[in-house]
Formats: C-alpha cells, sequence, structure tokens
C-alpha cells in the first residue's frame, strides 16, 4: 500500500487560510419581527378606528392589516405611528397584525365588535278627532337615521306596516283608525347589525 503525504500549503494558501476561517466566525445581520401596540374605538354604530403604534427598525416599510370582520391595511408614519377608520361587515372577531417588508409578522392583537340593540322610546298614539291618530316615537341608536320602524296589531291591521326614521331617530305620521278596530298599537326597529329592540305598545282607545 502507498501512503501520500498531504500536500503542502503555499505561501499565499497560509495567508489565504486565516482569513476565510475569520470570515466563517462573524454573525451574519439578522432582521427582527416589528411589534405592535393596537386600540379599537367604536366611532358609531356604523364605523370603528384602530391606532396604536408599530415599532420597527423601518416603520415605514411595515404595513399593519386588520382581518376579520373588517378588512384593510394602514402604512405607519416614521414614528411607527397609525390610524384607520373602517366599516365593518358585522359583528364579530377582528384581526391586527403588522408585517415589515420580509414579512416578519408581530402577534396578533384580537379584538370582537359588538352592539346593543336599538330602542324605541316615547311611542305614543294622539287622538286629533274623527277617526285621525298622530303615532310617534323615536328610535335611540348610534346610528338612528334610515332605520325601518315596523308595525303589529291594530296599525297592522289596519295598512300602517313601517315607517323609516329621521336622520335623528324620530317618525311621525298620521293614520286613520276606525273606531271597530280600536286597540293595541305596537312597533319594532331592526338595526344596520341585525340586532331588534324590544316589543314596544301604546293603547289606540276611544272615549266612551
Amino acid at each position: 500500500m502507498t501512503v501520500r503525504n498531504a500536500p503542502r500549503l503555499t505561501s499565499a494558501a497560509r495567508r489565504f487560510r486565516p482569513q476565510v476561517e475569520w470570515l466563517e466566525q462573524r454573525d451574519c445581520p439578522t432582521n427582527v419581527a416589528p411589534s405592535l401596540v393596537v386600540n379599537m374605538e367604536v366611532v358609531n354604530d356604523s364605523e370603528v378606528r384602530f391606532y396604536g403604534q408599530v415599532t420597527d427598525e423601518s416603520p415605514t416599510t411595515t404595513m399593519v392589516y386588520i382581518d376579520g370582520q373588517a378588512l384593510g391595511m394602514a402604512q405607519p408614519n416614521s414614528n411607527g405611528e397609525f390610524s384607520i377608520t373602517l366599516t365593518p361587515m358585522g359583528l364579530g372577531n377582528v384581526s391586527v397584525y403588522a408585517a415589515d417588508e420580509e414579512w416578519l409578522m408581530s402577534a396578533n392583537s384580537n379584538f370582537n365588535f359588538q352592539n346593543s340593540p336599538p330602542v324605541i322610546e316615547g311611542f305614543f298614539a294622539e287622538f286629533l278627532g274623527g277617526t285621525t291618530w298622530k303615532i310617534s316615537g323615536r328610535v335611540v341608536d348610534g346610528a338612528p337615521g334610515g332605520l325601518t320602524v315596523t308595525f303589529g296589531d291594530v296599525l297592522f291591521n289596519t295598512g300602517y306596516y313601517s315607517i323609516d326614521t329621521q336622520a335623528d331617530g324620530t317618525f311621525e305620521f298620521c293614520a286613520e283608525i276606525p273606531e271597530a278596530e280600536e286597540g293595541i298599537a305596537s312597533a319594532q326597529v331592526t338595526d344596520q347589525w341585525g340586532l331588534t329592540s324590544a316589543l314596544v305598545q301604546t293603547l289606540i282607545e276611544y272615549s266612551a
């Protein structure tokens, strides 16, 4: 068996070798995922505002993503601050996270968008004479305008089915109610999120 000696390094190779070892021991720069602080504020019954701050070595190259029942994107300023107002598609969960240009992502921040059902106040029937009655009331809601109030019992039976509220939530109309139809009139309203108010009633009754 023939044994061969390992080749000797040339002087140039010996000079180059320490540089290779030094380069191999150097740490490569690494990017860090952004961090996110975010808050949700209900502006009214139809909009929500997300605002907060992103911490990153380059905030302006990150993007904040809103997903779930509200969809949108916001780009922070040079200080990492951002704000965006959105119209949710419905009630439920919303998640928010930030991602940088290398798609390193922050932890999710989760919110639950809920709302309270509307309320009908001051539902009243005022006798104006003959068979004429003035029906009035007011819907209390974060966005009370343009909601449809539906009627039941006496009003429904005499052909008065619904009315849309004014911008301030009020509604009013005159109804012809024959004496033979007197009795309880009822009303109810559903808001844009599908939440329905409690049933309210008033009495339409002719004096003896």
